[in-house]
């Protein structure tokens, strides 16, 4: 009999012939027996409840996993470019080929293929629509923190949409939301564009809204289930989450600066490029030194994006120090000639010093277990 005071655990098992060995947990008052996964269940943290609720037998496809990645770092591609001014310049002088490549650069961003005007009853269905689903995304993620914690049963439909959202959201949904507002801002100042004939200043208040709601919502995901472990299910398997934090931050600043320098377009040519150049190589730095995606195919697939995003920085770049020097008027043809040269070029290299790289590393690995065994 033990005293009420002292606590012990009392481990018992026993054989079932259908489930292998159960293991049981019971009080120092033996006052109810319960299973061990039921005993690690109750007595984890929040965060590990919300864990196990998000991750917990959960398959994705390979294309799911190609296309998110993939999504992911056009985003910033069609950012980095449409945000200059000097793109939409001279279109009658843009090839075929330009003309197309910004067009699908606009697919991936949609905030540019429409017409901001106030009677127009589309941008108002859009911004409902697109208000609404950010309340419900933070109401669902208020929801399963509070299954979490009250170790609730969570409906199914609730949990798929839980899934999708954690795993959409930071990479591919935050842009697509609030690109859409930077973009009301933007025409808020520029042609005194208002929503639902509010006023310019309702318009640009509820947009800063949103925007800082889509973003705490995806900075709270990654800071708070951030690691994956590593599987062969998963394409997207990584060892840390510091390149995905990086990629949201850029697209948050280049928000920023595109709003604060919407009055001075030269100044916002200039600094969207250096600062992503700055960004991409900080990025390859760690891709080189960690290798964070398990995948092998995913982490070729992973540093071919990062040097094409680098390639086309460059050209930018290039283009508006020749446009200084020169005094002549920025080309987009002349970027994507860069661009398509430099990705080439630059994903050759690529895949030759990851190549050299692995090897080196198998080596390493074959080397160290020949010294154990002798």
């Amino acid at each position: 009999m033990y005293s009420s005071i002292e606590k012990k655990l009392i481990l018992k098992s026993e054989l079932n012939s259908s489930k292998g060995i159960t293991y049981y947990f019971m009080t120092s008052e033996g006052s109810k027996a319960q299973t061990l996964s039921d005993f690690c269940r109750k007595s984890s943290s929040l965060r590990t409840k919300l864990a196990l609720l998000t991750f917990y037998k959960v398959r994705y496809s390979v294309w799911t996993g190609v296309f998110v990645l993939i999504f992911e770092y056009l985003q910033l591609m069609s950012q980095a470019l449409l945000s200059s001014s000097w793109v939409y310049e001279n279109s009658k002088d843009k090839e075929f080929l330009s003309k197309a490549i910004i067009y699908f650069l606009k697919l991936v961003n949609p905030s540019y293929l429409l017409t901001y005007q106030s009677s127009d009853s589309v941008i108002s269905t859009i911004a409902i629509i697109l208000f609404c689903s950010t309340l419900l995304k933070l109401i669902l993620f208020a929801y399963v923190l509070y299954v979490s914690m009250r170790d609730l049963a969570i409906n199914s439909w609730l949990l798929f949409f839980w899934r999708w959202t954690f795993k959409l959201q930071t990479r591919v949904l935050y842009f697509l939301f609030s690109s859409f507002w930077v973009r009301m801002i933007v025409e808020a100042g520029e042609r005194d564009f208002d929503l639902f004939g509010a006023g310019k200043a309702f318009t640009i208040s509820i947009s800063i809204i949103v925007i800082a709601l889509e973003f705490v919502l995806s900075l709270a995901l990654q800071t708070q289930l951030c690691y994956f472990l590593p599987s062969k299910k998963d394409f997207l398997s990584a060892k840390d989450n510091s390149l995905e934090m990086t990629t949201l931050l850029q697209k948050f600043i280049f928000q920023i600066l595109t709003l604060s320098l919407q009055s001075d377009s030269q100044a916002l040519a200039w600094v969207i490029p250096i600062i992503a150049i700055i960004m991409d190589l900080c990025r390859l730095s760690k891709f080189f030194w960690t290798f964070p995606l398990y995948s092998l195919k995913a982490l070729f697939l992973q540093g071919s994006l990062l040097f094409t995003m680098l390639s086309e920085n460059i050209a930018q770049l290039i283009n508006i120090i020749l446009q200084s020097k020169q005094k002549r008027v920025a080309s987009i043809n002349l970027v994507i000639l860069l661009w398509i040269l430099l990705a080439l070029l630059t994903n050759k290299i690529l895949y030759q010093v990851l190549k050299l790289q692995i090897l080196s590393l198998i080596n390493k690995i074959y080397d160290r277990n020949c010294f154990l065994r002798f």
